[in-house]
């Protein structure tokens, strides 16, 4: 009747041979008969029946019941690539491979999960788990890219967030426990427990075979310095079984550069300093050496500033400045007797007035030894009423020397005595 009608705007009139049905015709009581009248519900008002559900234009859209799609068989190692995106938050869904039809969880394969607890995460034998945690919002499309080996019954899971960096989720995580005797895969797979997502774009095909193997560990790797800022760097060229891509080049152990020859120049460096180097050799598949053998190198010295006897740098080192009072080489800063040239040769301590070339007179005791027969030296300040016994001192098969500790202290009767220890 006319009361039911939705009367829109540029309605269309629908016609057939029995008769008319549209918003310009003022039905009569005798047209409920025709059978036109079942089309006016077209044009009557949504008023709602609960939630709609997203609508699947390309792919799968999961729900409790199992989905499956037949995909190109795979028996060795493949790489496959697909799109979800989660209907709503913490929802329970799984998308996963298989060989035929799946209708429960045992019979995947490979399983990549949003879960409950609002993060992803993918199936390792016999566990859920992830190498990052990713956390997933709803409506956010995720980018998937599996490596599987089908032989080895393995796979890496990667994930990228709309134009974000690509996240390794899984490395050579097993396949599920029990498919651990698979040997081909054929079926994509959707399903969710509580909400829903849709999966796309899912391509799948055969891949070269995995290179899992790091290159060689560099060796013969040469430090020299050319410069007051500048070393430079060579090495033996590392093997690997695909190629190597390039080496990553490591300075008092925290990373630098990369190259792809076998040679690098540090640059920005200080004078007379010294820089400890290694590097690490890897493939285009991201497999690492292990780090080569560490080598140092000392940057030349920085130009002579003034015109005496005494480096610069040492200068600095021990006087804070090359004109320091008393600083000259022919002065004597810390006072001890030795002039700073003097100290300089030496190599003693400028600054500290305990610290200088002195010669000073010893006492001791020396006896043709026998190779490894022990020796101790008893000495006595009062004929032998009481001694002291040294320590144990092994024989070389040649002159031996002992130096009385007593540093200069020396009653003047003191008496010594050598006995073998028994052997």
């Amino acid at each position: 009747k006319q009361g039911y009608m939705h009367d829109l705007a540029g309605s269309i009139a629908y016609f057939n041979p029995l008769g008319t049905a549209g918003p310009i015709h003022i039905w009569g009581a005798n047209d409920g008969s025709f059978p036109s009248c079942l089309f006016m519900f077209s044009e009557m008002e949504d008023v709602g029946t609960g939630p709609v559900t997203p609508p699947v234009t390309d792919g799968l859209l999961s729900n409790t019941q199992w989905q499956n799609l037949s995909i190109e068989l795979q028996a060795g190692q493949f790489s496959a690539e697909y799109d979800v995106v989660p209907n709503v938050s913490n929802m329970n869904g799984t998308t996963g491979l298989s060989f035929g039809n799946a209708a429960s969880w045992n019979d995947l394969a490979v399983i990549v999960g949003f879960s409950e607890a609002g993060q992803l995460n993918v199936r390792n034998g016999g566990v859920y788990t992830a190498d990052a945690v990713v956390p997933y919002s709803a409506g956010t499309s995720y980018h998937f890219r599996i490596v599987g080996d089908i032989p080895a019954h393995t796979y890496s899971v990667y994930v990228t967030e709309g134009a974000g960096a690509e996240i390794q989720l899984a490395n050579n995580y097993a396949f599920r426990s029990s498919q651990a005797a698979v040997s081909s895969l054929n079926n994509l797979a959707v399903v969710a427990v509580t909400g829903s997502h849709t999966v796309s774009n899912f391509t799948i095909s055969a891949s070269a075979v995995l290179d899992t193997t790091a290159p060689s560990v560099p060796v013969g790797l040469s430090a020299s310095a050319v410069s007051t800022t500048q070393i430079n760097l060579t090495w033996t060229a590392s093997s690997d079984a695909v190629g190597v891509a390039g080496y990553k080049i490591y300075r008092d152990g925290a990373e630098i550069a990369s190259t792809d020859t076998n040679s690098y120049g540090d640059v920005g460096l200080i004078a007379s300093s010294s820089y400890a180097y290694s590097l690490a050799a890897y493939d285009a598949a991201g497999n690492f050496s292990s780090q080569s053998a560490l080598v140092t190198a000392t940057t030349e010295p920085a130009p002579e500033v003034d015109t005496d006897n005494l480096p610069d740098a040492w200068e600095i080192q021990y006087f804070g400045d090359i004109n320091a009072v008393n600083g000259g080489e022919t002065e004597d800063f810390d006072g001890d007797g030795s002039s700073n040239y003097d100290e300089w040769l030496a190599g003693t301590d400028p600054s500290d007035a305990t610290d200088l070339l002195e010669l000073k007179p010893v006492v001791g005791v020396s006896w043709k030894s026998v190779r490894d027969r022990s020796y101790e030296i008893d000495y006595s300040d009062n004929n032998w009423k009481t001694f002291i016994t040294s320590e144990t001192l092994l024989g070389g098969g040649g002159p031996m020397v002992w130096i009385d500790p007593s540093d200069g202290n020396l009653i003047h009767k003191r008496q010594y005595r050598i006995q073998v220890v028994t052997q």
